[in-house]
């Protein structure tokens, strides 16, 4: 995740959204929502989750 975050922040303006699909139990989803978090607050980019076919897409914006 923090490679999808590093992209969004260095395509200097061309790239203005960027989803990292990951699979994780539904019992880890708040590790995943606070690792997500903090990726966010350390790129200074938007973040949101959201179920998707067993997995989660993690979209980062900016």
């Amino acid at each position: 995740m923090r490679t999808g975050a590093a992209t969004l922040c260095n395509g200097a303006g061309r790239i203005t959204a960027t989803t990292v699909v990951c699979e994780v139990d539904y019992a880890e989803l708040n590790v995943l929502e606070c690792l997500v978090a903090d990726i966010a607050d350390e790129f200074g980019v938007c973040a949101s989750i959201r179920e998707a076919s067993g997995a989660y897409a993690v979209r980062f914006s900016a």
